[in-house]
């Protein structure tokens, strides 16, 4: 059986509508990483909400999500039987966020099809 599933601290009512469609979204096996965006220009000021930008620490995190989506979700290493050597392809995998526009900034490094 491959239910499992592992949540922690989830709270509220949109979180918890998200985690519920997540849990029945699809029977196989599948791994869903979930992340908060960058640091904003709020966040910097100790405002809560609103619809900032990205702060320069929040610049450097979207970058650094980028890379670890290309390199640990959109990518598949194997080694080819024929010749021994480690081959990668890429792996299709699907990126949701909010309209916000620092979620859209915190996702705007990472390589997508137009």
């Amino acid at each position: 059986n491959y239910k499992k599933f592992e949540i922690h601290n989830v709270r509220g009512y949109l979180p918890l509508k998200v985690v519920h469609f997540l849990m029945n979204l699809h029977t196989l096996p599948r791994t869903i990483y979930c992340t908060r965006h960058g640091q904003s220009e709020y966040n910097l000021l100790g405002k809560i909400g609103g619809d900032s930008g990205l702060s320069a620490n929040g610049e450097e995190y979207a970058r650094r999500l980028a890379k670890f989506a290309k390199e640990k979700i959109g990518t598949s290493t194997s080694i080819d039987p024929k010749t021994g050597k480690e081959v990668k392809t890429n792996v299709p995998a699907r990126l949701w966020t909010s309209t916000l526009v620092r979620t859209k900034e915190t996702a705007k490094y990472i390589e997508h099809e137009e």
